[in-house]
């Protein structure tokens, strides 16, 4: 009927140019209607490595798990806004959760197994520093004793004219030899006065009768008998003072118990010494356990970065703030790893 009707009509050319010309129009305002509104509304990309600004600024960015699982949460929906860091949505991670937890703990262990591997180190050597100050002023006091006792003047010649001899006294600290006494008129007409030579050189002062008086500067002393005059003549080579006196009856005794300290001051320092490992000035077994410390800290810091990481990826986060566009996923439903998830608008 349509076909037959269509025949009926009449030729009009005229007409049929004006009917074309109102169609063209038509078409192209309708075209043109349709581009102006894809301009206002441009689609969203779902490539969330798209990254095209609009006139403000913002990104267009798809988010997606980069594990797989369960959906446990999506806390926002489409037209919220969200600031960065933000958790939009979670896995059921109660394994990996559990695994993070275990691996902090153990890398606070480690922590704690390092200080106290240094404190004990700390320890050690300060326990070491002390029992070698303690020996070695032990062993200083024997060998003052050995050097000190019963020291005597002994006269350089033997004669008649010998006076009684000076008693010599003080605890002496210095080297082993001998101090030669000779005695010679002071100025003064009540007393003599003497110079040593030979351990220390010197002079002395007047000195009178029952006078004590230093001899050198390392401890030792000089004591006069009744009649000072009396050493003028007598001895004319002079006096000497041996140290140690190993003519003394202490003198074996005393030398022993020298030895004694040097050999207890020996088995002291070196039972510190193994108390941290060292052999001289070398601590290399309590370095070694520092060491070994320091790695099982380093080792449980890389597990704790790696659980982290895994816990990580169960979460989805804004990567800035911005505005929801779309929320492709629900609670309960299985997540597949890097499918998209959820678009924002990110501000940049």
């Amino acid at each position: 009927m349509l076909h037959k009707h269509i025949k009926s009509l009449p030729h009009h050319p005229k007409r049929v140019i004006v009917i074309s010309l109102i169609l063209a129009l038509a078409i192209g305002f309708f075209s043109y209607m349709q581009i102006n509104k894809k301009i206002a509304n441009p689609e969203i990309a779902p490539d969330s490595a798209t990254t095209n600004a609009n006139s403000s600024g913002a990104h267009n960015i798809t988010l997606g798990f980069l594990s797989g699982g369960r959906i446990k949460s999506v806390s926002i929906k489409t037209g919220d806004s969200v600031k960065k860091g933000q958790a939009l949505a979670t896995l059921e991670a109660e394994n990996i959760s559990g695994a993070l937890t275990q691996a902090k703990a153990l890398y606070a262990t480690a922590q704690a197994s390092l200080t106290i591997a240094k404190a004990k180190n700390i320890t050690n050597n300060t326990n070491l520093a002390t029992v070698t100050a303690q020996q070695d002023a032990l062993v200083a006091n024997s060998y003052r004793t050995l050097l000190s006792s019963n020291l005597q003047a002994i006269p350089n010649s033997v004669n008649e004219s010998n006076p009684l001899a000076p008693i010599i006294s003080g605890s002496y600290d210095g080297l082993e030899g001998s101090y030669i006494i000779h005695f010679y008129p002071s100025n003064s007409n009540s007393g003599v006065s003497f110079s040593m030579t030979g351990l220390e050189t010197g002079y002395t002062e007047p000195v009178s009768v029952n006078s004590t008086v230093p001899i050198g500067t390392h401890g030792l002393y000089i004591t006069f008998g009744s009649n000072v005059a009396e050493y003028i003549n007598g001895s004319e080579n002079g006096w000497t003072i041996s140290i140690p006196n190993t003519k003394s009856a202490t003198y074996t005794a005393n030398d022993n118990a020298y030895i004694s300290a040097e050999t207890a001051r020996d088995q002291a320092i070196a039972q510190a010494e193994a108390s941290i490992g060292t052999n001289s000035s070398d601590n290399s077994v309590a370095q070694a356990q520092i060491a070994q410390a320091q790695a099982q800290v380093d080792s449980a810091l890389g597990a704790v970065q790696i659980a982290q990481a895994n816990y990580d990826n169960t979460i989805i986060t804004a990567p800035g703030d911005g505005t929801v566009i779309s929320v492709n996923i629900a609670p309960g439903q299985i997540a597949v790893p890097n499918a998209p998830a959820i678009q924002l608008i990110v501000n940049n």
